[in-house]
């Protein structure tokens, strides 16, 4: 599903498997009130909810059972001063719900910065600590331009030979 769709968009996973675009609530909709939230006091009781049942809508989520919109709407109604908290309070108890139950990613362009920050940051001893920057020092002084035709010899993942396939930095 994911083939033909815009690199950078969210998308989240809903039931079954299938992916959806997904838009995180944001502070966009909230309307600017006199409203404040000097009468809500910070009460744990206040979710009728218990702990039990929020782990048991998480594993039915996990098993694609319930989705991540159902989950935030049962905490919504079952949460006793949600009604009584502002626009600008409702939208940010939203976007942190989402934040923690959707399950969603955001596909990445394959080319050589993405590919470099990538194993940088899980395992840089593959590419010998080559850093995005770095790499494209590297290129720079070596004189390398878009379809250039050279020869290297690297032992960082191929990061350096692989160049001629893939678009450059």
């Amino acid at each position: 599903e994911l083939i033909g769709k815009t690199f950078g968009h969210t998308y989240e996973i809903e039931k079954g498997g299938s992916i959806v675009p997904h838009t995180l609530a944001g502070f966009d909709s909230a309307d600017i009130t006199e409203a404040n939230n000097k009468e809500i006091v910070d009460n744990p009781k206040s979710q009728k909810l218990s702990f039990q049942e929020i782990e048991k809508l998480k594993t039915m989520s996990l098993a694609g059972d319930v989705s991540a919109k159902e989950i935030i709407a049962s905490l919504t109604e079952n949460n006793e001063s949600f009604d009584k908290k502002t626009e600008f309070s409702k939208s940010k108890y939203i976007l942190r719900k989402q934040r923690k139950f959707m399950k969603s990613f955001v596909p990445l362009e394959t080319n050589v910065y993405n590919l470099c920050t990538y194993f940088f940051d899980f395992n840089p001893t593959k590419i010998r600590g080559i850093r995005a920057d770095t790499l494209s020092q590297i290129l720079s002084l070596a004189n390398v331009y878009s379809n250039a035709r050279i020869m290297a010899v690297d032992d960082g993942q191929g990061m350096i030979q692989h160049l001629d396939s893939m678009s450059m930095i």
